[in-house]
């Protein structure tokens, strides 16, 4: 998980990468995002291999994760 602003016209984005996420096919990640999105109450999009969240969400998504059977770093 990382936070990110620059390159993004100073909008703070949390994104999502990892083996795990890139080794799995497109509609299961934008199934996920779909879930995380209404689960956290932000917006998002997936960008190539990753999952990007708006803002600043890498506790409540490393928590929301965590209570859906993933492990995280």
């Amino acid at each position: 998980m990382q936070y990110e602003r620059s390159g993004r016209g100073g909008k703070e984005v949390t994104i999502l990468k990892g083996q795990w996420l890139e080794s799995q096919e497109m509609r299961y990640r934008e199934a996920l995002l779909k879930e995380m999105k209404k689960a956290l109450g932000t917006g998002g999009a997936c960008e190539e291999r990753t999952v990007v969240l708006q803002g600043d969400r890498r506790e409540t998504a490393k928590a929301w994760l965590i209570k859906q059977g993933f492990t995280t770093n």
